[in-house]
């Protein structure tokens, strides 16, 4: 499975950060229709505009990294979506710790792409204007892009 790399996540957020979110969306909206609904379900829609414009910054970042490395192309359906997004919760809800970074060791232990998970940890951790509440489903969300967009990653 190809590495997506701390320099492509780097160049591809960088070149993000000029554009505007909502012409990015409906770009990506048109390849990924399932996954940018995804975008406006129940776990999105616990957070706030502000959150929800940090996640779509988050997920544009890692759709465009992969698709620099790796060609999708097929369309990510819902029925995937789900299973990725329920195990990413079951995986975050057993762990036992009590700090946040430290509830993602699990992920870190079972990926390829170690780098696209620091670029979602980092984004999480180093924003301190989200809260422990908002960084879950976030996480989660972020996390189930990577799981669908790389399916062999598990």
């Amino acid at each position: 499975m190809p590495f997506i790399s701390e320099l492509i996540i780097e160049k591809t957020a960088e070149r993000l950060e000029s554009v505007d979110p909502q012409t990015c969306l409906e770009a990506f909206a048109e390849e990924q229709p399932y996954l940018a609904s995804y975008l406006d379900t129940e776990t999105v829609d616990v957070l706030t505009t502000e959150e929800k414009d940090y996640l779509l910054f988050m997920v544009m970042v890692i759709f465009n990294s992969i698709t620099e490395i790796i060609p999708i192309d097929k369309m990510v359906m819902e029925t995937a979506i789900g299973q990725a997004e329920e195990a990413n919760w079951q995986i975050l809800t057993e762990s036992t710790a009590k700090k946040f970074r430290d509830r993602m060791t699990p992920f870190f232990d079972n990926t390829q792409q170690e780098d696209l998970l620091a670029f979602i940890e980092d984004c999480l951790l180093d924003n301190e204007e989200l809260t422990d509440i908002s960084r879950e489903p976030l996480f989660v969300v972020a996390k189930t892009f990577v799981d669908v967009l790389i399916p062999d990653e598990k």
